[in-house]
């Protein structure tokens, strides 16, 4: 009798290559085993269905349009490998219910739930509600496929629609359960809470959520009403998940006050994001500065903060995305190990203001490692100062490894000097992005070969560069072969506004190559067939064709070599 092959409804879990040997192995296994009427081994069926899952984004992501379809062929995947066999359908069910965007495809295994209507709401497309009551057989079988769900709603796109479940739903889902929660295994949770009268969300929790996401849009209800729903909410939220360790918070409805109370009980946050229209304040960062696990601290609209207090010593990554009006409110959160810190939007009131600020943050944060921010003014100065008078103050943190600025047009200059200083201040540099400032000033050199020979020299481990603009001189081109020889490890390298005088861009590619041979290009269009338009574009091609025939004279290289050790071979036999 013949050996049975592996079943054809499970031919798409094939495309991935680290999964040939496997699916061969098990193909072989399968064979030989029915042959003998024994079955596959469980684990091997477990450790195959698991390569299907799709993780979930990391916290504040969204996947792309392109990884939908990705998870949308896995899923139909696993629903044709659940009706194969019984030694499929486990695994295969526990993978495809693990992931949900959200709670309306669980819920549909009720024969009452149903769309009741859009509610006139052209962002929605629908909303939902149990029309009649469940039976003890339905809400058993829903419990049942409830317990392989541990994420949900955090892979739903930004345009997704929004689905909303009336609160009558759960009434009847809680009177069900019994106190019990509906997803027992639960670990992260992206909830849009819609009306003040909604509290699904004390239904569904578990004490196994870590990673809970909370989106504030109540369409009902005063100010004083949502805030003081909310807190109720939440602090019912975190007396059955009192392990949560990420928080995130946004609300896109009218100002409103954070419950800072509230989420100062949960002791073991080590992450927590307010953002929106959440409004932060003195008041507010009082009770969050007791959190002694905080590492990491998001926060969007800022208002007057009076440094009465200390506190958040042990923070380690802070992101504004709009700095506060004042420097003070840096005193607050003044921390030894705070090593990343993100500004959303700086905008610029004088010119010394940057300096100022760079003066405080050097200050507050001594061990600070990586500082990204975006630079902006309401007009632009008359006068423009070096960059590196700006941020000379960050010169005495010889810690930083990334910087990242984003400068408005005329609000400082960058030439090689500002390079050198850079260069000189932080060796240890693995980040550097520069972008939209002046290239020149009156009496500067402006950016030439020279800002990247001081890198190439004199930081080693820079792994991804970013200027402005850069300007390879006549000079530069002719005296190319006084330039070293580097082997530096560059990998990343943009110059958006790069011009070689006389268009001599091959001469200015073999240039570059001599500095930075390890560059990985990522060209937009193929460069045989559409040609390059941009400075940039020309010389990144031309870059490429360095590295195409460095490639070829290797390849022959080593061709000519076993070429050569044959011969030896052939001769001594």
């Amino acid at each position: 009798m013949p050996a049975k092959r592996f079943p054809s409804e499970l031919s798409s879990l094939y495309p991935r290559h680290r999964l040939q040997l496997s699916f061969a192995a098990l193909n072989s296994i399968y064979g030989d085993m029915s042959a003998r009427g024994n079955i596959v081994p469980d684990d091997v069926l477990r450790m195959i269905f698991e390569e299907l899952e799709v993780p979930a984004p990391a916290s504040g992501t969204h996947h792309l349009l392109g990884d939908s379809d990705t998870v949308l062929e896995n899923r139909r995947t696993l629903g044709r490998a659940a009706c194969v066999c019984k030694a499929f359908y486990g695994h295969a069910v526990r993978v495809l219910w693990r992931h949900l965007d959200d709670l309306v495809p669980l819920l549909h295994l009720l024969s009452s739930f149903a769309e009741v209507g859009t509610g006139g709401h052209p962002a929605r497309s629908g909303t939902y509600m149990v029309c009649d009551d469940i039976s003890s057989a339905e809400f058993d079988r829903l419990v049942s496929y409830a317990s392989h769900v541990t994420t949900v709603g955090m892979r739903k796109l930004r345009t997704s629609p929004m689905r909303d479940i009336l609160a009558a739903t759960w009434v009847h889902i809680g009177r069900q359960a019994q106190g019990r929660p509906l997803l027992p295994n639960l670990r992260e949770l992206y909830w849009r809470w819609s009306s003040t009268h909604c509290c699904g969300l004390l239904y569904i929790v578990s004490p196994s959520l870590t990673h809970l996401t909370i989106m504030v849009d109540p369409n009902d209800g005063s100010r004083w009403e949502r805030e003081a729903a909310f807190k109720t909410l939440l602090a019912g939220v975190f007396t059955t998940a009192p392990g949560i360790t990420r928080i995130e918070v946004e609300a896109r409805s009218s100002p409103t006050i954070i419950p800072a109370t509230i989420i100062a009980r949960l002791r073991s946050v080590r992450r927590l994001a307010i953002g929106g229209q959440l409004v932060t304040d003195t008041d507010a960062l009082r009770p969050l500065a007791t959190l002694e696990g905080l590492r990491h601290l998001v926060l969007g609209l800022v208002q007057d903060v009076v440094p009465s207090f200390i506190g958040f010593n042990d923070l380690e990554s802070l992101t504004l995305v709009q700095y506060p009006r004042d420097d003070l409110f840096f005193r607050v959160l003044a921390s030894q190990r705070l090593v990343n810190l993100k500004i959303g939007f700086f905008v610029i009131r004088s010119t010394s203001s940057v300096s100022r600020t760079c003066e405080v943050w050097a200050h507050a944060f001594p061990s600070l490692r990586t500082i990204s921010c975006t630079f902006g003014c309401l007009n632009i100065p008359t006068h423009s100062e070096p960059l590196a008078s700006h941020i000379q103050p960050l010169f005495a943190l010889p810690t930083i490894s990334s910087l990242c600025l984003r400068l408005g047009n005329g609000q400082c200059t960058i030439s090689n000097a500002d390079i050198h200083d850079i260069a000189m201040a932080w060796p240890g540099l693995v980040t550097l992005e520069l972008s939209n400032a002046s290239s020149r000033a009156a009496d500067s050199e402006g950016l030439g070969v020279a800002s990247l020979l001081d890198l190439a020299l004199r930081c080693p481990n820079l792994k991804k560069l970013r200027l402005p603009l850069l300007e390879i001189s006549w000079r530069d081109l002719a005296n190319s072969d006084g330039y070293p020889l580097l082997d530096h490890g560059l990998q990343d390298l943009k110059l958006p506004n790069c011009k070689v005088e006389f268009d001599q861009y091959s001469l200015g590619a073999l240039l570059l190559d001599r500095l930075f041979p390890h560059l990985k290009l990522q060209l937009r269009q193929s460069p045989l067939t559409v040609e390059p338009t941009s400075g940039w574009e020309r010389l990144e091609y031309n870059i490429w064709l360095c590295h195409r025939a460095r490639r070829q004279q290797e390849q022959r290289g080593r061709s000519r070599g076993a070429e050569a050790s044959a011969a030896v071979l052939a001769q001594v036999a």
